[in-house]
């Protein structure tokens, strides 16, 4: 129930997917009073509520939350997915907070210090490119970039055939001697994973270019480079539509080319590819954006429901294993 927006967001769209998977079973954990209360007499059969009578803020310490708010409605979804009475877990709030009791419930595949929030990006050429950590992790060591690597590896074999995918570490340059020491010793490690194919250092300016499957950075990095890029979308988005309503040659241009712009702001609607995965725990947790509508928290519980039916917590520890040396 948490995120900028809380419920009046997360109810609405989980009501509406609720109707569209009748077979899939939604727990909702917040105060019951107020669930109720928006659902009425017509609550689904398929949504069961769960009261939980503490709320983690925004700003809250991970710290704060694991030591007083276990029995908040973010620890006890975390707490069902622990015990085996759901199979994965959607949450808009808080993101140090989600980690935090993720770890301590669910707990992490074997060789993996901290999970990593890894999402699917849009691409020119319409390759699968996932790209980790997204804000997890603000600093991180090289062994840990590694993990990321073989994480992100994982996930893409859960979802094709391809088992040598290739990799790349987000840098500031593509030369070798370029970024700090934790990412050359990183770049000087992953050359000699025989199960990835080692496509060297990236830049910014070509994330969106399709040409690797899996990129690889640091929580702070990473979370920059994406709320840029979806900031940026939002920019270019207004801008456009802008122009075309300012004359009336721009108006007419507008409407004969309407539906390649449809399409156009489909695929850079950043709520398109909402929803992001904790990779790295032993279950399917999904970080949808805080402040995003229902239609793009519906995204994110569209992510859970595939990555679910894709993965199991064996599953999850033998594709990272699988990529190792």
């Amino acid at each position: 129930m948490g995120g900028d927006l809380g419920p009046r967001i997360t109810l609405p769209a989980t009501h509406c997917l609720a109707k569209q998977y009748p077979e899939i079973v939604f727990s909702l954990f917040g105060d019951h009073r107020a669930i109720q209360g928006y659902f009425g007499a017509s609550t689904p059969d398929n949504i069961i509520i769960v009261d939980a009578p503490a709320t983690i803020a925004m700003d809250e310490s991970p710290a704060a939350a694991l030591r007083h708010k276990r029995n908040s409605s973010m620890g006890l979804a975390l707490k069902s997915v622990a015990d085996g009475e759901a199979v994965a877990c959607v949450s808009a709030g808080n993101t140090g907070a989600l980690v935090a009791l993720g770890c301590h419930y669910i707990g992490t595949v074997d060789g993996v210090d901290r999970p990593a929030i890894g999402k699917q990006i849009p691409t020119a050429n319409g390759n699968t490119t996932y790209m980790l950590d997204l804000g997890a992790n603000v600093g991180c060591s090289s062994e840990q970039l590694i993990q990321f690597a073989r994480l992100g590896a994982g996930l893409l074999h859960s979802q094709s055939a391809s088992a040598l995918p290739s990799v790349s570490l987000l840098n500031i340059g593509v030369e070798s001697n370029k970024g700090i020491e934790v990412i050359r010793t990183a770049a000087s490690e992953l050359k000699q994973y025989q199960r990835f194919d080692y496509a060297g250092f990236i830049e910014g300016d070509s994330i969106y270019n399709g040409d690797t499957n899996v990129i690889v950075c640091d929580g702070f990095i990473g979370n920059i480079a994406l709320k840029t890029s979806e900031g940026l979308a939002r920019f270019l988005k207004h801008s456009i539509k802008t122009h075309y309503q300012q004359s009336l040659y721009g108006r007419c241009l507008g409407f004969l080319s309407k539906t390649l712009w449809r399409e156009w702001s489909e695929k850079m609607d950043p709520g398109r590819y909402n929803g992001a995965s904790l990779l790295g725990l032993n279950a399917v947790v999904v970080k949808s954006h805080g402040g995003v509508g229902a239609t793009e928290f519906s995204q994110a519980i569209r992510t859970a429901i595939t990555l679910a039916k894709q993965q199991s917590r064996s599953t999850l520890a033998e594709r990272f294993a699988y990529y190792s040396r």
